[in-house]
């Protein structure tokens, strides 16, 4: 789906990365699979400018519901997705703070999963393998 037909679209739509795996757009996509919200999916292009503006940045996923500002964070999504449609519940009412305490440290803004997705990113775009070392024409 284009991004002009995304942005015109009703209902949930979300950045998916494409070509590479990403346990947080696997994540998000189990979230709202687990809740019955269908939704659209749009490829990233971290390139393309209409994205960035829409989104506020360059990485997936972000979702977008209605007219209503994009979400990014796992919590987020997961408040959206209870929103969207609250049952079935993915999270007791009764232990929803106990949930974001544990949530938000690994996979929050900031938090060591949100840090180190920004650092592998970072380094994939500057053609680092795992050693920190840079990607020659050829190696494999």
């Amino acid at each position: 789906m284009t991004t002009q037909k995304a942005q015109a679209a009703q209902g949930l739509r979300m950045f998916v990365v494409s070509g590479v795996p990403s346990p947080w757009v696997e994540a998000a996509k189990r979230i709202f699979h687990a809740k019955g919200v269908d939704w659209l999916a749009v490829y990233l292009d971290p390139r393309d400018p209409v994205h960035a503006t829409w989104a506020g940045q360059t990485i997936g996923p972000v979702a977008f519901w209605q007219g209503e500002a994009p979400v990014n964070t796992a919590l987020d999504m997961l408040a959206l997705a209870e929103r969207i449609a609250p049952e079935p519940a993915l999270v007791p009412q009764d232990h929803a703070d106990e949930v974001r305490a544990v949530v938000h440290p690994f996979a929050g803004r900031d938090g060591l999963g949100w840090c180190r997705r920004a650092q592998q990113v970072a380094a994939g775009l500057a053609g680092q393998h795992r050693s920190g070392l840079k990607r020659s024409v050829g190696a494999g």
